[in-house]
């Protein structure tokens, strides 16, 4: 069986028939509906993902697990992901951009970095093995930050910052970061040149590296980092995301939907669906229908609950349930 994860997919009602209203969904709406849908509560996508791959209890340390993602060896220190993000101001209410609105530079994000070490290097050392997705490794010393479960960053971006607020140590460390990186030169050269700035970085995924664990999924193709990183540390075969889908055994993370769903970017959300429909939903249900793929497994993750889409080959020919539009997807 194939397993095809597709956070974002789910849209509010009030947005999805607006979203997907000038783009036909032809093999999706044939999938939902010869597929048989279950619901449960909603999820943040890193809980799910370490959940879904063995990874039950206490949420593990995502920073360790994603630097692993992102080709480094997280050892036995204690990691924070330490991502950089853009401020908005509006009504009152300071929220949180993307890492990926910034478009940070490699040598851009190296200038914060270096800034950062040298105001915290009694707290830990920053890294930066990918722009937009920043680490932490914290000094032995650094007790005072107490060992409590914060916010990942995919649950607070769009949103307002206030609710998902840290404990006060770590809301303190922020805050001391946000005023070393106000006046960098960097973020002064960005304004004149009308890019975002650097307004902080969001801290979240403490925790050091778990044991090995053993995974249900026999191999993954992701570009996602964590997925990477859980992949790796569970050994087994994990691949970047192919262009077009491959009727095989596995997990796929499909995850372009994502920010664009959780900004309400209908545009972005509207060309990315169009790319999903062509390049995935339309070629897995004709390997359904071949039976060059004997079943496939949608699941679509939203701030409304999580669904799964089970679908067999013989279900694609089971004529008398009629097609569903995406907007009769919901719990």
């Amino acid at each position: 069986m194939l397993h095809l994860v597709v956070p974002g997919l789910l849209l509010p009602p009030d947005t999805v028939d607006y979203a997907s209203a000038e783009r036909p969904l032809p093999a999706l709406a044939s999938l939902l509906g010869r597929g048989r849908i279950t619901w449960r509560a909603a999820l943040p996508m890193e809980h799910w993902l370490a959940e879904a791959l063995g990874l039950d209890g206490v949420a593990p340390a995502y920073s360790a697990l994603r630097l692993l993602g992102d080709g480094g060896e997280p050892g036995l220190a204690t990691w924070v992901c330490a991502d950089p993000v853009p401020f908005q101001i509006t009504h009152d209410k300071l929220i949180v951009g993307s890492p990926h609105e910034l478009a940070l530079e490699t040598h851009e994000a190296a200038q914060f970095i270096a800034t950062l070490n040298e105001h915290f290097a009694d707290i830990g050392e920053f890294i930066a093995p990918h722009p937009a997705r920043w680490y932490l490794r914290l000094n032995e010393g650094s007790a005072a930050l107490p060992a409590v479960r914060l916010h990942p960053l995919s649950s607070v971006m769009s949103r307002s910052m206030e609710p998902f607020l840290p404990a006060p140590a770590w809301r303190r460390l922020m805050n001391e970061i946000q005023m070393a990186l106000h006046h960098h030169p960097q973020n002064e050269a960005r304004e004149a040149a009308r890019k975002p700035r650097v307004g902080g970085v969001w801290l979240w995924g403490a925790g050091k590296l778990p044991p090995t664990f053993n995974t249900p999924v026999p191999a993954l193709w992701a570009d996602h980092a964590l997925a990477q990183g859980l992949a790796r540390h569970a050994g087994i075969p994990c691949q970047t995301l192919p262009e077009r889908a491959v009727p095989t055994a596995g997990m796929v993370v499909q995850d372009s939907l994502a920010e664009p769903a959780q900004a309400l970017d209908m545009s972005a959300w509207r060309d990315a669906i169009a790319l999903l429909e062509e390049h995935w939903f339309a070629p897995l249900l004709a390997a359904l229908k071949s039976r060059r793929l004997p079943a496939l497994r949608i699941t679509a993750l939203g701030d409304a609950g999580i669904a799964d889409i089970h679908i067999n080959a013989a279900d694609t020919w089971k004529f008398w349930r009629s097609a569903k539009p995406l907007s009769a997807l919901q719990p």
